[in-house]
């Protein structure tokens, strides 16, 4: 093959083009920190950065999920330690009320206390988080507890469970309905609500028996709520031990994002540095290539 001149400066030209594309590509991922600016500079490097991305959007999800789950169930375990509380109270007052040596007026002091108690659970079974009504099933957006409707149907909730997702194939359930704990006999005793409403009118009248059966119910009420904070506060255990695991997944999946896609700034830095300097040799050769004429050869 003949070589000419024209011939030689195509090639330096060529090379010095490919040497630019080069330190441009460099000079991108020093200043971007990415290995790539687009699919064709790696293909398969762009398909993993991209499966690791959706699978931390997933985890992010799962994250958000437990978080409201965990805000849930704290509310629902404080609302429950305070009905505790208030049963307690109630049943220390029917224990009270069963002493013969009171007067009538005595016995409705108590009762009226008691009707105090019955307000503040009337208010319990209606605190809601976010707008969210906690014990009123999947009807959260009503307050379950309504006091305007006629005796035996103040009741708004349902009893249908709430489950948010905590992973690929995992649920939780997040609310309590309160029907099992208001308005429900539990075993051995009356409602909650009819229990409260019971043992007022027994101290009123001065009936000892329906006060014993008020002690009763009210025990009953007790071990019942008691069962269902053991069972919020499992699920709470869960959550908690949930988001550990997701937080260690997020973070790993992070480190192989990050290997994945940024750049190892010495070792690019290094490569700008030898590109450069290739760069410069190849334009100083250049130089002396394409810098002869047709009237330095006739000289």
């Amino acid at each position: 093959m003949r070589v000419t001149q024209n011939l030689m400066s195509n090639r330096v030209l060529q090379n010095l083009n490919r040497n630019m594309e080069q330190m441009d590509k460099l000079n991108f991922q020093l200043s971007s920190g990415k290995q790539f600016s687009k699919p064709s500079d790696d293909p398969a490097g762009v398909v993993k950065v991209m499966k690791l991305g959706s699978a931390i959007n997933a985890l992010d999800h799962f994250n958000a999920n437990s978080d409201q789950a965990e805000g849930l169930l704290n509310t629902t375990e404080g609302a429950l330690a305070d009905l505790t509380n208030i049963i307690n109270r109630v049943r220390e007052l029917a224990v009270q009320g069963t002493n013969g040596t009171l007067d009538n007026s005595e016995r409705h002091a108590i009762s009226i206390e008691i009707g105090q108690l019955r307000e503040q659970v009337k208010s319990i079974a209606n605190i809601d988080q976010g707008g969210k009504y906690i014990f009123a099933g999947t009807n959260f957006n009503v307050p379950p507890w309504d006091a305007s409707k006629p005796p035996g149907s103040e009741w708004q909730g349902n009893d249908q469970s709430i489950k948010y997702q905590v992973g690929e194939s995992s649920f939780v359930e997040v609310n309590v309905p309160g029907g099992s704990i208001f308005t429900q006999a539990p075993v051995g005793g009356q409602s909650l609500m009819a229990a409260l409403d019971s043992l007022m009118t027994n101290l009123d009248s001065g009936n000892f028996s329906g006060i014993g059966q008020g002690i009763t119910d009210m025990q009953a009420n007790l071990e019942n709520v008691i069962k269902i904070r053991a069972d919020v506060g499992a699920r709470s255990n869960r959550v908690d031990m949930t988001k550990n695991r997701l937080e260690d997944m997020t973070n790993n999946l992070q480190n192989l994002l990050s290997k994945a896609q940024d750049i190892d700034m010495a070792e690019v830095i290094t490569q700008l540095k030898s590109q450069d300097s290739t760069y410069r040799a190849a334009l100083a050769s250049g130089a002396q290539i394409i810098q002869p004429s047709l009237l330095d050869f006739l000289k």
